[in-house]
């Protein structure tokens, strides 16, 4: 029997502990049926959905601390709730993947991830996400869809700030204009095809 040495066990388990959460998490592709979509999503040859519209979303339930997204999107912004919370303002890191969220009580919790800016800020390219477990979130089976078809208005072109130069993109939240409001008004699913 092969004699284990004590030092490298410890050493390997202190390089563990150094790792970040997200670099122990197991990763779930874009096509994981656990990942819900909602809008205007295709799927990419290469296994990615890609997205050219503001307002499209997924949803997924996951267990651990952090949660973190494969999203190539220079661009766009993007909002993120978890466990139904207020939703904050991220754009796509480059390079790496986009931390959601960390530091999370230990745990089953909830994530929403909703495109803030418009089809006319280009596309966006999501390859999954990376958590300790994802599962299906809870939805009703027979839940209402809605589709609304605008412009400016619909598509919430400069509603969350003041224009200051070229920060329109920084300042379009499409999730807070009239037709995804209305929708979650009554409980629905939408999607918003809208350009300024």
């Amino acid at each position: 029997m092969r004699k284990r040495n004590p030092s490298a066990l410890l050493a390997l388990g202190l390089t563990l502990l150094a790792l970040p959460a997200s670099a122990l998490a197991a990763s779930y592709p874009a096509a994981n049926p656990a990942i819900h979509y909602e809008g205007r999503w295709q799927e990419a040859a290469d296994g990615c959905y890609e997205t050219a519209q503001g307002a499209v979303y997924i949803e997924t339930a996951f267990t651990g601390t952090s949660i973190t997204a494969r999203l190539d999107d220079a661009a766009n912004r993007w909002l993120v709730s978890i466990d139904s919370g207020p939703a904050r303002k991220i754009r796509a890191a480059k390079g790496s993947p986009t931390v959601l969220a960390d530091n999370l009580p230990a745990g089953r919790h909830t994530l929403h991830l909703e495109r803030a800016t418009e089809g006319s800020y280009g596309i966006s390219h999501f390859a999954g996400l990376e958590a300790d477990s994802i599962e299906a979130p809870t939805r009703q089976a027979s839940r209402l869809r809605l589709e609304f078809v605008g412009d400016s208005i619909t598509a919430g072109f400069r509603n969350d700030g003041r224009k200051r130069g070229k920060n329109d993109a920084d300042i379009e939240d499409g999730s807070m204009s009239f037709a995804p409001q209305l929708a979650r008004l009554l409980d629905a699913d939408y999607s918003v095809l809208a350009k300024s």
